[in-house]
């Protein structure tokens, strides 16, 4: 089975990526809700300040922690909104 040119494997692949983002932006970005502080206030009324207090503990005794936390949540937990 012979293969294509590479100049038209390319031009397929773009023209797959154009179609895969028009479409992608015409789906509406799920749910509305935004972060909020004292979220777990009903549920867990002292999760905010346990996290804080442990996250301030840890960065207290290794100050190069409070940058590996902000690596972490960048890369894996930050809410993308469109």
């Amino acid at each position: 089975m012979a293969m294509g040119t590479p100049a038209c494997s390319r031009a397929v692949l773009l023209m797959a990526f154009v179609m895969a983002a028009a479409l992608m932006s015409t789906v509406p970005a799920s749910g509305t809700t935004t972060l909020q502080y004292d979220f777990y206030r009903s549920l867990c009324p002292k999760a905010e300040e346990t996290v804080r207090s442990v996250v301030e503990g840890m960065i207290m005794n290794d100050p190069t922690m409070g940058a590996a936390f902000i690596r972490l949540f960048f890369h894996d937990c930050f809410v993308r909104k469109n």
